[in-house]
């Protein structure tokens, strides 16, 4: 029913045909204060003007400066894994081995980073205002929160291969495998980062600043936000963190002993310890730049959003941004067998194949050192064999 004031008496427009009259509809409230109410009703309380956190507006100069940090590390990081992944597949007979695919995966996260954030966060900056519109930015925060979780967990497969390829004896991961583990890895991270897109569980939305979007931590406890927070940062940070942790710390301690490391020649050896170090200087890496993220989100979990200092929230994607790069520079400077790589391709000689390139799994030369003996008794049984004919 349509309600309307006549003399300060609160009257409906059907008259008598309609049942029931609600009297609160009209008296002594505004359409405004009506709206209000309903926005309280339906859950939008957060949103509301008196309720979101005020921010002074960031400066120019401190807007292009945070630009020409993005571009720069963007750039950096789009050439340093774009180089990387070229490599590889140039090189594939030698450098796609099961673990060669997870270092691929781990450097195409990277490289994504790269593509579907710098442009986009670094042209807003300069502008001192996002550009790309509601749908940019909710395709924005996904593609970054998508792609940083992956970065960590493609991490957590190479961790995983180490661990199983230095504890088991002669035996790795087969491409099956690793294939599958890639496909397992991406499809769970969408548990984290589809519902906010969904507008379910948590919700993207801009930062304070303006330039840059993420998942909205400055709008209370909207869409469950605490809830959200407390599920993406458990599962998807500190416990896998965890898990990486105590399968690196591991790793470091089986590769010195014997036990595990007789399997291996000195050259394998080197190998693999070499990417057992560039996964810790990786894990370290990543703990450094993600983790100023989850304290930022959580931080509004504990403390009202006004407590926040606006230009400390541009310092955590900042640091974020910049990691792909750093992380083309540790695995470049940490593993020879792609140093070999390049060095090979620059040499332009195909007959002179760097050692390195060759086999570093055990189980080719196990296969190399029964096939004699195999040979062996294939001819004793052959002399013992009478002729026929």
């Amino acid at each position: 029913m349509d309600w309307f004031e006549e003399d300060n008496v609160c009257k409906d427009v059907c008259g008598a045909s309609c049942p029931a009259r609600d009297q609160s509809m009209c008296d002594e409230v505004t359409a405004d204060n009506h709206m209000l109410n309903l926005m309280n009703r339906w859950g939008y309380d957060p949103l509301l003007p008196s309720q979101v956190a005020k921010f002074a507006p960031v400066e120019r100069i401190t807007h292009i400066t945070v630009g020409l940090i993005i571009l720069g590390t963007g750039l950096l990081g789009t050439v340093a894994h774009g180089s990387l992944i070229s490599l590889h597949l140039r090189l594939h007979q030698y450098l796609l081995d099961p673990t060669g695919i997870l270092l691929l995966n781990f450097l195409l996260a990277n490289l994504f980073m790269c593509i579907f954030q710098f442009p986009f966060s670094a042209s807003s900056s300069f502008a001192a205002r996002w550009l790309w519109g509601d749908f940019g930015c909710q395709m924005y925060a996904m593609a970054g929160f998508t792609i940083g979780i992956g970065v960590i967990f493609s991490l957590g497969l190479m961790i995983i291969d180490r661990f199983v390829s230095i504890r088991s004896k002669g035996q790795v991961l087969t491409r099956k495998n690793v294939g599958i583990m890639i496909l397992v890895c991406w499809h769970v991270i969408l548990l984290f980062t589809v519902p906010p897109l969904m507008d379910v569980f948590g919700r993207y939305g801009l930062e304070p600043s303006g330039t840059m979007c993420t998942i909205d931590f400055w709008h209370g406890n909207f869409r469950n936000y605490n809830t959200y927070v407390i599920y993406l940062v458990v599962f998807g940070f500190g416990l896998p963190v965890s898990v990486m942790f105590y399968m690196f710390i591991k790793s470091t301690q089986m590769i010195q002993e014997k036990e595990h490391n007789k399997k291996w020649k000195i050259l394998q050896l080197e190998h693999h310890t070499a990417l057992t170090k560039a996964c810790g200087i990786l894990f370290i890496t990543q703990m450094l730049c993600w983790t100023p993220y989850a304290i930022l989100v959580l931080w509004t979990v504990v403390f009202p959003p006004s407590s926040l200092n606006l230009y400390y929230t541009l310092i955590p994607p900042l640091v974020c941004k910049a990691s792909p790069a750093l992380n083309a520079a540790i695995v470049w400077w940490n593993i020879p067998r792609i140093q070999a790589g390049y060095r090979y391709l620059q040499s332009g000689s195909p007959e002179s194949l760097p050692i390195e390139l060759g086999s570093m799994s055990c189980q080719k030369d196990q296969q190399d050192q029964a096939q004699p003996g195999q040979d062996q008794q294939q001819e004793e049984k052959n002399e013992l064999t009478p002729a026929v004919g």
